[in-house]
């Protein structure tokens, strides 16, 4: 079993949603073949091997996983490459597919441990589009299972149990073969020769360019939708009959337009996709932990959060989970309603599994 802390803090997301691909691969083999095989063809092509101890040494990796009964370092040092470096270019590692030894055991954990952790960097928004590309080494068992089981991720993840169960929700979106293959592209290998290997690693760089190529045009088609000077969504509170709040500024009306509204709401309207995402986000969370002179609610009450007028997109449902769960976590009873055509869009977004059971479709 694997224990795992569920890390998507919002100064991270943040830091690193305008992520860029490094020029390093993170290596970690025991295989010393292997290594100097992928240390020539990265001298060749231009590429760094990251030499941070705990992202490279596999005898310390394992001593510590050993020492600490944890995993924790190494999720930290992936994290910190991740924000200081950008995401690898890609990852070497060694995956026995039947484990005979603890050696084995502690092999295949460092595996599921960056795999774990990149579904979990990948809720983050604006995040969907990374890529964790992982270069197996297979050292035991037969490649064709391995195989098998990429195809097939529902198989693999169902053997991973972790103590949170956000974390396990998580997984269990990723066990989904669409969702999975378009965050991983896992290509397993059995050492052979030298001028074997650098074959299949030009050829499986060559694959990585090219979807890196197709997801900057999908970036930059979505960029250009979204640039076109799209306001950022307001938020409004129905405090009583006769007083509203809209983006924090409290008015004293009786427009008819506002009947419609129910007191002690909140209501999103207008853009909250991935161009304004975290500025919508910092406007809703602000409206409930600070409130206004005569209202805000208390840690316990129901907080209604409407998004029937809004406008969502493939990012909304995570950025509607981190919040949650992270800015807002000490909020035990918040409700979030949608008309029907906003419902679909979000369940079909990353990060929707994790606030299913807060969801309701809001009837016209």
């Amino acid at each position: 079993m694997l224990l795992y802390i569920f890390f998507t803090s919002a100064h991270f997301i943040n830091t690193i949603r305008a992520m860029k691909i490094s020029n390093k691969i993170i290596m970690i083999t025991q295989n010393s073949n292997l290594f100097n095989t992928v240390k020539d063809f990265c001298t060749r092509n231009h590429f760094d091997i990251e030499t941070a101890t705990e992202l490279h040494s596999l005898d310390f990796i394992i001593n510590e996983m050993e020492k600490t009964k944890s995993t924790a370092f190494l999720r930290a040092a992936l994290h910190a490459f991740i924000r200081n470096e950008g995401i690898p270019f890609f990852i070497v590692t060694d995956y026995p597919v039947v484990a005979t030894s603890q050696h084995d055991v502690n092999i295949q954990k460092i595996f599921k441990t960056m795999l774990i952790s990149f579904m979990i960097i990948a809720q983050g928004s604006g995040l969907t589009n990374i890529k964790g590309n992982f270069f197996i080494n297979v050292t035991g068992g037969d490649i064709k299972a391995l195989k098998d089981t990429i195809i097939h991720p529902e198989k693999f993840i169902a053997l991973i149990k972790v103590n949170d169960q956000k974390v396990n929700a998580i997984m269990h979106h990723y066990a989904d073969q669409k969702a999975f293959h378009s965050l991983f592209y896992i290509k397993p290998v059995v050492y052979k020769t030298n001028e074997e290997m650098l074959h299949e690693l030009s050829t499986y760089v060559e694959a990585i360019h090219k979807r890196h190529a197709l997801i900057e045009k999908l970036i930059e088609k979505q960029e250009q939708v979204q640039g076109k000077n799209k306001d950022a969504a307001k938020v409004l509170v129905k405090i009583n009959k006769d007083k509203i709040a809209v983006d924090r500024e409290v008015v004293i009306t009786r427009d008819k337009t506002y009947q419609k509204y129910e007191e002690n709401h909140i209501y999103v309207i207008g853009d909250w996709s991935n161009f304004n995402s975290r500025k919508v986000a910092g406007k809703v969370i602000t409206a409930i932990k600070d409130g206004f002179a005569d209202w805000k609610p208390g840690i316990e009450d129901q907080v209604c959060l409407h998004l029937e007028e809004a406008v969502v997109d493939h990012t909304t449902a995570a950025t509607l989970a981190q919040i949650i769960f992270n800015d807002l976590k000490a909020y035990s009873n918040i409700k979030i309603y949608c008309h029907e055509p906003n419902y679909k869009i979000l369940e079909s977004a990353d990060g929707f599994s994790m606030i299913r059971k807060l969801v309701f479709i809001q009837k016209a």
